[in-house]
């Protein structure tokens, strides 16, 4: 397949080769035509010999049609196509939505196609035209692993480069790495030295130790408030003391003022008596004025009240006279109602009158009335009387004749009963001869099935006889089999005895071993244990902690 594509690729690249090289020679015999006439006209128009000539750009392949106006099949060979609608045939539609542009589709759609490609074209289609082979695929994996071995040496080797050419720093006294070192030695020793403390911490000891410091902490604490308190108390009497010395100087003080406050008010007192007493004289006489007063305007007011009661006797009188005018012209007017009324009580007495007169009237008419239809009432009873009679021999007549033709279907029944009663017999007689031979029939076959089923219950119990023998000898095998496991089993149970019976006793050794190193790590406990009780009542003692409460503690914990 690869070499009928590289054949065929050689076969295109001649062909475009010399259709590339008539191609441009003939762009040279243009050239040089066009320089030709361009250097005529230059001349014809300057006067002068100036030989410009425009140079043209190098073919590349992909080209304006100005480069290379060329031509194939009247058709420029390297135009370059603006959009999709050019050299299209189109055809302009209008509808409800607005107008819309359609294209034609051509008949012979690769006859405007040119008969040169481009280079990139080429270049394209030979790279998409090359297949990788299996032995391509071999040789690119290959390739990529003796790259990852080369890099993986040179990495390799700038490590050992960089190994070589690392010098150790030491810190220089007083140096930032110094302090650095320093520091970090120091957190680590102090990690270190709590981590130890907080382990030692975890013993029973230790821990009673602590109980016990707390608490002689808090005894000596107690003791200590206690005492402050009695020294509080002790101060607050002696502030009370004080106080009270201080309040009975505040009181003579107070005595003497509130004893001159005293006789001031007495004197005040005696200013407002004499102030009061002016008043009072003052007001004795402003009152006798306002008597003088309120006599004169008295004597005012009396005439002004005879002056109104008279008014009022006027204007009473002129009241009364106009009531009796209006009860004479009431009583008027009762009369003309009383008139009124009368006279419409006797209209009302005519209009009954006229209706008790219209009501008899109308009672005759209907007597008269009822009279009559009684009248024809009875006529037609009697004319019904008549046609009863007629009605009631028909009637005979024809219950006559109904109650012969009633004996008649009668009789027929009968009959057709006893025919009906004398079928169903023959019919039961007939049931019965049949049932008789069905029910012979039927133990008949009962007792050929019984056989059939005897015979099936021996084959069976023949069978299920054979197959328990075999399931028998089958169980006889299995046990013996599962015996011989057992026996197999127990073998190997007392052989996990006696290997877990030596395992234990090397156990035994080995904690016998584990015990002893234990003892000895449990003194050393002791003794860290003892010493770190000694560094803390060591601190307590720098605490100022008394001596007597030190003592306690260390009777308690038995310390030497």
């Amino acid at each position: 397949m690869s070499k009928i594509t590289e054949r065929h690729l050689q076969r295109h690249n001649l062909k475009f080769r010399a259709v590339s090289t008539a191609t441009l020679d003939r762009c040279e015999i243009y050239k040089k035509s066009c320089s030709t006439n361009f250097f005529t006209l230059e001349m014809a128009s300057s006067g002068k010999f100036k030989p410009k000539t425009k140079e043209l750009k190098k073919l590349t392949g992909d080209h304006d049609i100005k480069d290379c106006p060329h031509e194939l099949n009247h058709k420029f060979i390297h135009q370059k196509i603006q959009n999709a609608l050019e050299d299209k045939e189109l055809v302009k539609v209008y509808s409800d939505k607005g107008e819309r542009i359609l294209i034609v589709p051509d008949r012979m759609p690769g006859k405007n196609i040119a008969g040169i490609w481009p280079k990139t074209e080429f270049r394209r289609l030979t790279n998409q035209a090359h297949v990788v082979t299996l032995k391509d695929r071999m040789a690119l994996i290959e390739e990529a692993e003796q790259k990852k071995i080369q890099t993986q040496i040179e990495s390799t080797q700038r490590k050992e480069q960089l190994f070589k050419s690392f010098v150790r720093q030491e810190a220089v006294r007083g140096s930032p790495l110094d302090t650095a070192e320093s520091e970090a030695k120091m957190k680590n020793e102090g990690l270190l030295r709590r981590s130890y403390e907080m382990m030692i911490e975890e013993d029973q000891r230790v821990k009673e130790a602590n109980r016990l410091i707390l608490a002689r902490k808090c005894h000596f604490v107690r003791n200590a408030q206690l005492a402050e308190k009695e020294l509080i108390k002790k101060e607050l009497l002696d502030e009370d003391h004080r106080l009270d010395l201080m309040m009975e100087q505040f009181r003579q003080q107070g005595y003497a003022s509130e004893k001159l406050k005293i006789e001031e008010e007495e004197k005040n007192k005696q200013k407002t008596l004499e102030g009061v007493r002016r008043q009072l004289k003052e007001i004795e006489i402003n009152k006798i004025v306002a008597a003088e007063k309120l006599e004169e305007e008295s004597r005012i007011m009396l005439k002004l009240r005879q002056a109104l009661q008279k008014a009022q006797i006027e204007e009473e009188e002129e009241k009364r006279q106009v009531q009796l005018k209006m009860r004479k012209d009431y009583a008027k007017s009762f009369e003309e109602v009383q008139m009124y009324k009368k006279k419409r009580e006797e209209e009302q007495r005519i209009a009954d009158m006229r209706i008790s007169e219209f009501l008899r009237q109308k009672q005759e008419r209907e007597e008269a009335r009822e009279k009559e239809m009684a009248e024809q009432k009875h006529k037609k009873e009697i004319e019904l009387a008549r046609m009863g009679e007629a009605n009631k021999k028909e009637a005979d007549k024809l219950v006559q004749l109904d109650e012969l033709n009633a004996l008649k279907a009668m009789e027929d029944k009968e009959r057709e009963w006893r025919e009906k009663e004398l079928a169903e017999a023959l019919k039961e007689k007939q049931k019965r001869e049949d049932l008789i031979q069905a029910r012979e029939k039927q133990m008949d076959d009962i007792r050929r099935i019984k056989a059939c089923n005897l015979a099936k219950e021996e084959d069976y119990f023949l069978k299920n006889n054979k197959i328990q023998k075999e399931q028998f000898e089958k169980d006889q095998k299995e046990k013996a089999a599962k015996q011989e496991d057992a026996h197999k089993f127990s073998r190997e149970l007392l052989l996990q005895i006696n290997e877990k019976e030596k395992q234990k006793i090397k156990e035994f050794a080995d904690k016998f071993e584990e015990g002893r190193a234990q003892r000895l790590e449990a003194e050393m406990k002791e003794r860290q244990v003892e010493e770190y009780l000694k560094n803390k009542i060591q601190k307590l003692r720098e605490c100022n902690l008394p001596e007597a409460y030190i003592q306690d503690i260390q009777n308690q914990l038995k310390m030497k």
